[in-house]
């Protein structure tokens, strides 16, 4: 807000400013106009919901700040070990035994190299089985345990994963083991792909996604409630699923609150979830990234605006 001494209090007070607050006095104000880059951004000011796990956050967290916006970090997810462990436990035991390892998520990284040090084992457990990574973020994380990845599809999904699987083994389906460690409850695409053209393939579950504590969903309820959130985004069918729940569980319409909000999804896969949940999507990204995703939202945001819920009472 600039204004003169005479009329800088009531601008401020129009503005909605209090304390704590920057004043700058003097000539170099006129500097603003050539100067001012921050609040100038598409998402200057807004408050954005991030649910991702903890520990998953600072990628989306970092972009998100660069663009100006305000990130508001409500792990709606829990990673923890799978109902049953004993098939995991299994597989990674007898892991050089398969020709292609599937990975489809860092979650899924970790759950693995983390079986393994349990174990007291390493990386030369692969032995000469091959790696499959679905998108970068998962090929990054393999490289920080210090595997390389040997085959990243271009597109970030079962039915790609299973097409480039597919083209490095064609001939020698019915002789090459694939195992897939994921999430306990995941899309089918894949596997059956996989199944259909004869390829032994092992589905184990090598993690499992709980909801929210209470006192998350108490938080990520009430500021939908009270209009302190200008943005939803959404990075996993599960995040959806648990979101809806937790406002549900507070006596929210779920849908209708999701609707005065705007709404940005990580990929298709998830806004397909959103869809048949009844949640509309503003914007999804076109690469299944966190990049991918704040892309898509700044591009939404600068063609179309916010979608904010009037707040009840905006803190400052």
């Amino acid at each position: 807000v600039v204004g003169t001494v005479g009329t800088i209090a009531a601008r401020a007070a129009e503005a909605g400013l209090g304390t704590p607050a920057l004043v700058i006095v003097g000539e170099i104000v006129r500097l603003r106009e050539k100067l001012r880059w921050f609040d100038v951004r598409p998402l200057f000011g807004a408050r954005v919901l991030v649910m991702r796990p903890e520990g998953q956050t600072d990628s989306l967290v970092q972009l998100l700040r660069d663009e100006s916006a305000e990130p508001i970090v409500r792990p709606i997810l829990r990673i923890v070990g799978p109902t049953d462990p004993g098939p995991f436990t299994r597989a990674v035991a007898a892991l050089g035994s398969y020709a292609w390892i599937v990975l489809t998520s860092a979650n899924g990284v970790d759950a693995l190299l983390e079986e393994l040090a349990r174990t007291g084992r390493d990386a030369r457990a692969f032995g000469a089985a091959k790696v499959v990574a679905i998108g970068p973020a998962t090929a990054a994380r393999l490289r920080e345990r210090g595997i390389v990845a040997d085959l990243v599809p271009a597109e970030f999904r079962g039915e790609a994963v299973a097409d480039g699987l597919l083209a490095q083994i064609a001939g020698r389906e019915r002789e090459t083991r694939v195992l897939v460690p994921r999430a306990e409850v995941a899309r089918e695409a894949l596997p059956k792909l996989l199944a259909a053209r004869g390829v032994p393939v092992e589905v184990v579950a090598s993690y499992r996604t709980d909801g929210p504590t209470e006192a998350t969903r108490d938080a990520i309820a009430g500021a939908l409630s009270r209009g302190e959130i200008d943005v939803v985004t959404l990075t996993s069918p599960s995040s959806v699923e648990r979101l809806l729940e937790a406002l549900a569980h507070h006596g929210l319409d779920p849908v209708a609150s999701l609707e005065r909000v705007t709404t940005a999804s990580i990929g298709p896969v998830t806004s397909e979830a959103a869809a048949k949940l009844g949640v509309r999507v503003d914007a999804t990204a076109t690469r299944y990234t966190a990049e991918g995703l704040v892309d898509a939202l700044v591009g939404h945001v600068a063609a179309n605006g916010l979608r904010c819920a009037p707040p009840a009472e905006r803190p400052r």
